[in-house]
């Protein structure tokens, strides 16, 4: 769709929030649990985790301007996996939670205005131990931490946008007029 512009610029305020800092970092561990009871051959083991985070607490850094946080994630594995005892084959799943504290994360955070935040993402790589009879996952848990700051951007327009005419090919007809108008500033 194309627009007309008419009218003389005019500023409008748009309000969004930008990153102002961020790191991450990545946690990588082995969850198990036994496999079959009584011990027999598991097998199409798979896996899905869930994981959060949240902030626990922050503090002054020595450098001006800076916080150091910390923070909690947790999150749950969920193993399934078949076990297969004289010919019978029964479908096995357990949950596996965990649970860890992340301390000191260091973001440039000047108040006021900047507010923390955390994204964790994770991955699981199912496995079996044949020699223990345990089934498993290797885990990777992404946690980015980022410090937000709400912006005003000021984007400069041209009074109304009007939508150039329709070409319908005769199904519809075209709208009539244009747009309603725009709010007063």
């Amino acid at each position: 769709m194309s627009f007309i512009c008419t009218g003389t610029p005019v500023c409008l305020p748009i309000y969004t929030k930008v990153v102002y800092d961020f790191c991450f970092q990545e946690e990588d561990f082995d969850l198990t649990t036994a496999a079959c009871d009584p011990p027999a051959m598991p097998s199409n083991v798979t896996c899905s985790v869930a994981v959060t985070c949240a902030l626990a607490g922050t503090f002054p850094a020595a450098t001006s301007g800076f916080v150091l946080s910390n923070w909690t994630y947790s999150g749950t594995v969920t193993l399934t996996w078949n076990c297969t005892v004289d010919a019978t084959v029964t479908t096995v799943s357990a949950d596996l939670p965990f649970a860890f504290f992340k301390q000191g994360v260091l973001l440039c955070s000047p108040p006021p205005g900047t507010k923390l935040v955390c994204e964790a993402t994770a991955q699981c790589l199912p496995f079996i131990d044949f020699a223990n009879n345990l089934v498993g996952a290797h885990v990777a848990v992404c946690l980015e931490f980022e410090s937000l700051a709400k912006v005003k951007l000021l984007v400069q327009t041209y009074g109304e946008l009007t939508p150039a005419e329709c070409e319908t090919g005769g199904l519809l007809p075209c709208p009539p007029g244009p747009l309603p108008p725009p709010c007063d500033p």
